[in-house]
């Protein structure tokens, strides 16, 4: 999102960041707090990626912090952005 907003064109979202993403465990986060914490970043590189990079980032996203709010909010924005297109 910073390279965004500082005019930069070069995506946010580099194949070894999804490589990394995908080997990752998919199990989910337990503690609240911590989840809380660390999802954030996971869910604005969701919002901000490009479209053919958002499913693995969001299955990711889904597994570990499921639970969140910020999980919900930007899946469900996404989904409303796919109704109205």
């Amino acid at each position: 999102m910073i390279n965004h907003l500082a005019g930069e064109t070069t995506p946010v979202v580099q194949p070894d960041l999804l490589r990394a993403l995908a080997d990752c465990p998919l199990e989910p986060v337990r503690f609240p707090a911590l989840g809380a914490v660390l999802c954030e970043p996971l869910a604005t590189l969701y919002a901000t990626c490009d479209d053919a990079e958002r499913p693995a980032i969001g299955k990711v996203m889904s597994a570990l912090y499921g639970e969140q709010a910020a999980v919900g909010a930007v899946q469900g924005s996404d989904e409303k952005r796919a109704i109205g297109s």
